[in-house]
């Protein structure tokens, strides 16, 4: 069994991809954002540290943090990335006299490494070896290419998400979570696709955030279109909706009359731990976050004794008129346009044209 070591993550090019190395707390001391000189196969790299030092067993061979970057090496790094625009400038004059099927998104420079690290988006795999001899020729670097995907790019370029704030991907993600549509419905989301994609075209990363929370809540709450029945069975109906957040959900019952239960009402969490709602959703207008409740909410019932028997906890609303085919026109409405020269119901008839004599 191997014995747990103390590791960090390090990146070096800021596309999603960190290693782990093993360092020594009690003579290398980084935090997140720290600049430090690592080991690796390709010789000695100036990365930043993603994550606190940790304890972790290791399956095999780790490579090691040196030390903290020095003034003078961060520096150096510094005046290198100032060329990175014209390094791109120069790649993308390139890139466009050989007409090359392809979308150059970003041209990194590592001064420890003498390398420069050259990022193109392409539908299919591209031989970019004349590219690179004539690039290395140019910038006097080891030139090297890299394919991105779509979360890729979106990470490189960075950007801010709907929510105001920085993309996960290109702030604190090591690698991308496993999403799906069905996250988004299990999450009473809205399924149209600008709504649960992010700026890369992909299902938004979110998503597994609060997953297992909403998965592990669903399970006290009935499931759309199954009937459900209360506790004291009084009532039963099927399930027309259910809201997460209040943990409630809403029963149509035989007589198309509505009732929206607490979860604990359900016969099916007879004797279980229920959890209880999250906030309180009593001042907010319309269905709450993470309500999958198609029809508006019905009105409160009275405090009074019910005459149908039915539960105190019950809450029923009469179904809403359907609109007929008939006019609504009323009769004195009616009256009033025939009074004023229109008709409501009369079509105005073309003037027909009198033939020439």
């Amino acid at each position: 069994m191997s014995r747990p070591r103390t590791v960090v993550a390090v990146s070096f090019d800021g596309l999603g991809t960190s290693g782990r190395y093993a360092i020594d707390p009690n003579q290398v001391r980084v935090v997140p954002g720290s600049w430090v000189v690592v080991e690796s196969g390709r010789g000695r790299r100036l990365g930043r540290v993603t994550t606190t030092p940790h304890e972790a067993t290791s399956g095999g061979r780790i490579r090691r943090v040196v030390r903290v970057a020095r003034d003078s090496e961060l520096e150096r790094q510094q005046s290198l990335a100032a060329r990175e625009p014209d390094a791109f400038r120069l790649a993308l004059t390139v890139i466009r006299d050989r007409r090359l099927p392809l979308k150059l998104v970003r041209v990194m420079l590592d001064a420890m490494g003498q390398r420069a690290t050259v990022c193109v988006a392409a539908p299919d795999k591209i031989d970019l070896s004349d590219l690179g001899r004539e690039l290395q020729e140019t910038l006097q670097l080891h030139v090297t290419f890299r394919q991105l995907g779509l979360r890729d790019v979106a990470k490189v370029l960075g950007g801010v998400g709907r929510c105001g704030r920085e993309l996960c991907c290109s702030t604190h993600l090591t690698e991308y979570p496993r999403t799906s549509i069905r996250m988004a419905k299990d999450q009473g989301l809205s399924l149209n696709e600008d709504r649960v994609e992010g700026v890369c075209g992909r299902t938004l990363c979110c998503l597994a955030y609060e997953q297992e929370f909403y998965k592990e809540r669903r399970g006290f709450l009935p499931k759309l279109g199954k009937t459900a029945r209360t506790t004291d069975g009084t009532l039963e109906g099927k399930c027309i909706g259910a809201d997460v957040m209040a943990m409630t959900f809403v029963l149509l019952d035989k007589d198309r009359a509505r009732h929206r239960l607490p979860a604990t009402a359900w016969d099916r969490n007879s004797g279980r731990d229920v959890p209880t709602h999250v906030t309180d959703t009593s001042d907010i207008d319309g269905p709450a976050p993470g309500s999958v409740e198609g029809p508006p909410p019905p009105k409160e019932a009275s405090s009074s004794p019910r005459p149908d028997g039915l539960p105190e906890h019950a809450i029923s609303a009469d179904e809403p008129a359907r609109p007929s085919g008939k006019s609504t026109t009323s009769a004195s409405g009616r009256d009033e346009a025939r009074r004023g020269g229109k008709n409501p119901r009369r079509r105005r008839r073309r003037p027909t044209r009198k033939p020439d004599s």
